[in-house]
């Protein structure tokens, strides 16, 4: 009796098992002839069962059934289904990966991966170019699920994350994706550029003074880099060090505009306006038509200006010969400034340049060119 009840349990046994098997081989059958909605049902049972769903091949069909849903027009069944098909699929294909101990499904899984891998990104760029750098984030951050799956880094997916964050003003996830992207060394030194501006913009010295260090070594004549340098030294306050680094540099690279018009902000910064005027000088005779080093040119003319006038406000009444010579020399300032100042208005029409450009012609008595 005891033999009988035994070898009755095992077929009952073997019986499901067998369902379970017939289940996910039905599945196959109905994505093979179209049927999705009842490949889909197949499947969800086979999935679920003790004895297939730690079973590569369920899996792998689990990933390839749900894509189908997601890409099915047809079928209104299958609507419902849609919204989740995506994630569904991503753990068909993590589990298929997960379960084949002997790779028997590694290609098989590579050439599902590759063409989804490819929409995603695809999809992303076009987003990010459309500006929709919401969903942009979202294609990028499946790029690189995608690609995990094959135990592939996708570095066009981390550095486009970095971006698309950035947009959104997602400091941290950008932050994070930057720093991947320059642990892989993709995108040269653009991610070194971006840390120092997101660190500095967070407040965070400490990382920002490593990741500096990282560039300099890496990267030590990168313009970009030493311009955003240069921008977090001013803001701590220490502009000596930031001109420094400027000087050593430019004698490397003497005929780089921007840094000659970094280096003219730095000493404006740091109270040396003279030395800015010859920064911005030399900017200019490399190119003329650099419209910063032309704006600043003029305001740093204005502003020597505006310093003699303080000083004429404070002349006695009775120093008109020492009047007279400030006068002079704050006019001269001004007329020399002025054709950078208008320049630079005639190419943006900047209305804050407008203003310093109207009270120019005002002290200088040049009422007829007042802008209106």
């Amino acid at each position: 009796m005891k033999k009988t009840l035994l070898v009755l349990g095992l077929i009952a046994f073997t019986g499901a098992s067998f369902a379970q098997k017939k289940n996910r081989t039905s599945a196959i059958l109905a994505l093979k002839n179209g049927y999705i909605f009842k490949a889909k049902g197949y499947i969800d049972k086979a999935i679920a069962h003790e004895d297939t769903k730690e079973d590569a091949k369920t899996w792998f069909y689990y990933a390839q059934i749900y894509t189908s849903v997601m890409m099915d027009s047809k079928d209104d069944k299958l609507t419902e289904f849609k919204e989740g098909a995506i994630d569904n699929a991503l753990t068909g294909l993590k589990n298929a990966v997960k379960f084949d101990k002997k790779g028997d499904y590694k290609k098989d899984v590579e050439q599902v991966v590759a063409p989804m891998y490819a929409m995603a990104l695809n999809q992303g760029i076009k987003f990010y170019q459309d500006r929709e750098y919401e969903k942009a984030l979202e294609s990028f951050e499946g790029s690189q699920e995608l690609a995990s799956i094959i135990n592939k880094v996708d570095s066009v997916g981390i550095y486009n994350s970095a971006i698309s964050a950035k947009a959104l003003g997602k400091t941290d996830e950008a932050i994070k994706n930057y720093e991947r992207t320059a642990e892989i060394g993709y995108a040269g030194s653009d991610p070194y550029y971006n840390l120092i501006s997101l660190y500095s913009r967070t407040k965070n010295s400490e990382a920002a003074e490593k990741i500096i260090e990282k560039a300099r070594a890496k990267f030590p004549t990168d313009a970009n880099i030493l311009l955003e340098k240069t921008r977090y030294y001013i803001e701590l306050g220490q502009s000596e060090k930031a001109e420094s680094d400027l000087v050593e540099v430019i004698n490397n690279d003497p005929k780089n505009t921007s840094l000659r018009h970094a280096l003219g902000v730095v000493y404006e910064q740091i109270g040396k306006p003279d030395k800015a005027v010859e920064a911005y000088k030399a900017a200019l005779e490399i190119d003329p038509a650099h419209k910063n080093s032309t704006k600043n040119l003029g305001l740093v003319y204005n502003s020597m200006a505006a310093k003699i006038n303080e000083e004429m406000n404070n002349t006695p009444l009775n120093e008109t010969e020492k009047y007279d010579k400030l006068k002079a020399e704050r006019d001269g300032l001004l007329n020399t400034g002025l054709p950078y100042l208008e320049k630079s208005y005639g190419e943006d029409q900047d209305p804050n340049l407008k203003r310093v450009l109207n009270s120019v012609y005002r002290v200088l008595k040049m009422n007829d060119k007042i802008i209106k």
